[in-house]
């Protein structure tokens, strides 16, 4: 039986959140457990990448080794398969014609797989996809933390895409003892993004498409950064209420917001996703609340009931920024949205020369 409309809305927006946070609701001994360093950044996309992160998080998660091939029986030099290296460094003998029934395990690569043109072969996505109109009718292989197995198993993929922070180990576990291969990206900074499309692109044969976006996503933040905006708005960019959770330093959300022209206040905070106090966003004073449709719905009653949030500029001025949910993934739509995002609060020329170059094809 599907529960109401109004409760899969609360269920979905809870697991965006906790996607972000980068927490389970198993516990943390049974979470994806994955060495820390990932694999070097490709030469083509150091010069665009704002600020890549090699550190980690305390108690983020446990060091565990893997073997580093873990289908012994298919020799990597044979032409109907080849080897690539996932963001964790493990080494996984896939297809070299790339593979044909994928199922990825979080929204965002599912985005990702569409983009690169391969839809197509996606046989299992998770549940609170449904904003992705290209997977309706394809079968539902639980949530991000709650995944069917004998749904996953019974698809017969050839390939599943995992998170490093958002997949539950005994998911990775069951895929190696029944011989199912699995990618694990990493989804935490715009870096992570630019190597993940890199890997996908290698392991799906559209290395081109990925090196010209690259290419133009590169001309385009240098563009940016070059801008001298006529006032940069001071926001916090807002993720949930009870608790508040918002974006830190090395959030690709905040990096995004960055190239847009704006101040995000929490920005020097080292965690990506953290959670900070009203007395904490009182002393900020930002001049506007950033929201997505989502979860405004749920947030803004909150905060305009709520007497502390009245110390607050933003709230007193009534300055809340709305935008599109697409910012919580992080895909190549995101170059979209700092566009719209420069629209939103800028005079009408600045930035776009970046734009208007940023659009040819």
């Amino acid at each position: 039986m599907q529960p109401p409309n109004r409760f899969r809305s609360i269920i979905r927006d809870s697991l965006v959140l906790i996607l972000f946070m980068g927490v389970s609701f198993v516990q943390p001994t049974t979470t994806l457990s994955f060495p820390a360093e990932s694999a070097p950044l490709p030469a083509a996309l150091k010069q665009t990448s704002p600020t890549l992160s090699t550190r980690t998080p305390r108690n983020a998660f446990h060091r565990v080794s893997f073997p580093s091939d873990p289908f012994p029986s298919k020799s990597p030099s044979s032409p109907r398969h080849r080897t690539v290296i996932d963001r964790i460094g493990r080494a996984v003998t896939l297809p070299a014609s790339g593979p044909q029934r994928v199922i990825p395990m979080v929204p965002s690569m599912a985005a990702n797989l569409h983009w690169l043109g391969v839809s197509d072969r996606v046989v299992g996505v998770t549940e609170f996809t449904d904003d992705l109109t290209e997977y309706t009718g394809i079968p539902r292989v639980g949530g991000p933390f709650t995944p069917n197995i004998e749904q996953i198993i019974r698809l017969k993929p050839d390939l599943v895409i995992l998170a490093r922070d958002h997949n539950p180990r005994s998911l990775a576990e069951t895929l190696d003892r029944v011989g199912i291969p699995y990618l694990v990206v990493r989804e935490s900074s715009l870096d992570d993004m630019l190597q993940n499309l890199e890997l996908l692109g290698r392991v799906f044969n559209r290395r081109d498409r990925v090196n010209h976006w690259i290419k133009k996503f590169q001309e385009f933040t240098v563009c940016l950064s070059h801008i001298q905006w006529r006032s940069r708005p001071r926001v916090l960019f807002i993720l949930s209420i009870k608790p508040v959770f918002t974006i830190g330093k090395n959030a690709f959300i905040t990096r995004i917001l960055q190239l847009a022209g704006y101040t995000v206040v929490s920005a020097a905070i080292e965690k990506p996703w953290p959670q900070v106090s009203i007395e904490q966003i009182v002393m900020w004073n930002p001049d506007a609340f950033m929201l997505t449709r989502t979860h405004a719905q749920r947030i803004l009653p909150v905060i305009r009931q709520h007497p502390a949030w009245r110390a607050v500029r933003a709230v007193r001025e009534n300055h809340f920024f709305i935008i599109d949910d697409t910012i919580l993934r992080p895909t190549p739509y995101l170059a979209m949205m700092i566009s719209r995002l420069i629209r939103l609060s800028h005079a009408p020329n600045e930035g776009l020369n970046c734009i208007k170059e940023w659009s040819r094809p």
